[in-house]
């Protein structure tokens, strides 16, 4: 009876609920006159009674989805009958609402991302008669199924990978644009990889490096060794340093060659404000203190390392002498 009470003469209107079961099903074409008036009356329902009129929609959308033929009752593809509301809840639906959502079937579009200029999205409201609206001309969005592409191996992330490129640009000397220079060393860089890893670099290319007119004139370098500059420039690419391998600890110039080396990268890092990397050679140096700390050299490493402003690596140098200080001090009375 909810589907055809505005089309039979009755007392009431709507009936009592007891009416019903007098009545029989109603013609298709008798409940969708039924449907064309609820949608004429739809401003004059008062907020009150709104929910029992969106009731008698559902229930006339309903009944229309049961028949077999309704495609078949003339203007009803066309009709603009479709409440296409956000939501079922129908305590938040107001009266406003219902003027702006009314739309054709065939305007519709069930499984769409998004609405179009073309056709707007079936929303909640109208997704329990899809099967109804399918067969007045609403279509459906279909998905293709996604390709099978065969998986890749990665080993890196592409920013690693995006680095690794940079880094073998540098070597082989593609789209760099500044070159130092110590002794016979020339190294090119990428400045924008040089400005972010040291803070002095930075200041230099933003102020008297920046002002040169010919970037491929090769910068002397004064206060760095040619193998602190290069792992400068390895570790500004990479976050890493190749440290000096000590193949023979019993070796004494080999051990004075990569002590030298170090405390060199040490001074190096201080000097332009790269404390990563300061942080990184002063802990490697303690870490082998036992191979490069001595009797005969802690007076010049301590030396080495206040001038660094290592000072870790101080304190390591002044307990070593407490605790040997009688070595020490023989050393120091042979020289």
């Amino acid at each position: 009876m909810r589907v055809l009470w505005s089309q039979r003469p009755l007392l009431k209107d709507p009936p009592d609920a007891y009416v019903y079961k007098f009545v029989g099903p109603p013609p298709m074409d008798v409940v969708f006159k039924h449907l064309e008036y609820l949608i004429e009356i739809r401003t004059s329902v008062p907020d009150s009674e709104l929910s029992d009129y969106l009731k008698d929609l559902q229930a006339t959308y309903a009944f229309l989805q049961d028949c077999p033929n309704t495609s078949s009752i003339p203007g009803i593809r066309d009709a603009k009958i479709w409440l296409n509301l956000p939501t079922t809840e129908l305590a938040s639906i107001s009266s406003s609402q219902l003027d702006g959502a009314l739309r054709s079937a065939k305007s519709l579009c069930f499984n769409a991302p998004l609405d179009t200029h073309v056709v707007e999205r079936a929303k909640n409201f109208l997704i329990p008669y899809e099967s109804l609206l399918r067969k007045l001309g609403c279509q459906t969005m279909v998905r293709p199924s996604r390709p099978s592409l065969a998986a890749r191996s990665h080993n890196q992330r592409p920013i690693d990978q995006s680095l690794t490129a940079i880094r073998n640009m540098q070597k082989n000397g593609r789209l760099t644009d500044i070159t130092f220079e110590v002794g016979e060393l020339q190294i090119s860089a990428h400045k924008i990889f040089m400005a972010a890893a040291s803070e002095k670099f930075q200041r230099q290319l933003l102020g008297p490096w920046g002002e040169r007119d010919d970037s491929q004139i090769p910068i002397p370098i004064e206060d760095l060794t040619a193998k602190s500059l290069q792992h400068i420039v390895d570790f500004a690419y990479t976050g890493e340093v190749r440290w000096p391998v000590l193949n023979n600890a019993e070796d004494i110039d080999e051990v004075a060659d990569n002590l030298d080396e170090l405390l060199d990268l040490l001074r190096g890092a201080d000097r332009w404000v790269m404390e990563t990397l300061h942080d990184l050679t002063e802990r490697h140096l303690l870490d082998r203190s036992e191979s490069y700390v001595r009797p005969d050299n802690v007076d010049s490493v301590k030396e080495a390392a206040a001038e660094a402003r290592a000072k870790h690596l101080v304190r390591h140098c002044d307990e070593f002498i407490r605790v040997n200080r009688q070595f020490v001090q023989d050393c120091r009375d042979m020289k």
